[in-house]
């Protein structure tokens, strides 16, 4: 007879209740039950005191009307349609990347679509263009298409190949981000001066991706 071969036991921690597991972690001891004690009860009144402020204290209308500035800074107003095609290269790039070396979670997926939804909101409740809205609809349909089409990709083309390809691709958009930036050949130019707020962050976060790859893939 051939022998049966019973599926493998799940660990044990997955069979733990959230009681069982909060006795052993938070209840152990008297003084870990008194740490837990006192870190909800501080975590309590601090969330207390932060939702006072923010509903009773806090002067939101200086963020709302200052809101463009903290985002683009100084950024020529003409131009904006460059930061928003940025951010869809820079979704674009990243989503693909994600999407072929890491698989997709349904709960990433579904924090992705949350994110999207809220997206809309924020513009709508900005005062946004529809212009606006037709540039954050794309990004969304670029970053689905894309988590859609990177398994694909990883299936059918070589590791190697593809170490190889994501990080000339993430030098492209780098390069082209620089350009949209700075302008030139055929668009406005535009001083360094005005990368501010936000924008800048990004620059820089894109920078730092861009020279990590050389290290990361010798």
């Amino acid at each position: 007879m051939t022998p049966v071969k019973l599926p493998p036991s799940p660990p044990a921690a997955t069979l733990q209740t959230t009681w069982i597991w909060m006795r052993r972690n938070l209840f152990s001891s008297w003084y870990n039950s008194l740490l837990t004690g006192l870190s909800l009860g501080i975590v309590y009144l601090s969330g207390q005191s932060l939702l006072v402020w923010m509903n009773d204290q806090a002067q939101w209308t200086v963020v709302q009307v200052n809101l463009r500035l903290f985002l683009v800074g100084r950024f020529p107003l003409t131009e904006i349609w460059r930061i928003w095609l940025i951010l869809l290269l820079g979704a674009a790039i990243a989503s693909l990347t994600l999407a072929i070396w890491q698989p997709i979670q349904r709960r990433t997926g579904l924090g992705l679509a949350l994110v999207g939804v809220l997206g809309f909101g924020v513009i709508q409740g900005l005062g946004g263009a529809g212009s606006d809205l037709l540039w954050w609809l794309s990004i969304v349909m670029m970053v689905a298409f894309n988590l859609v089409l990177g398994p694909y990709w990883a299936a059918r083309v070589p590791k190697r190949l593809l170490a190889r390809s994501l990080p000339m691709l993430w030098l492209v958009t780098f390069l082209a981000v620089i350009w949209l930036l700075s302008g030139g050949w055929g668009l406005a130019l535009t001083s360094t001066r005005t990368w501010q707020g936000l924008l800048l962050t990004l620059v820089t976060a894109l920078v730092s991706i861009v020279l990590s790859f050389p290290s990361g893939y010798c």
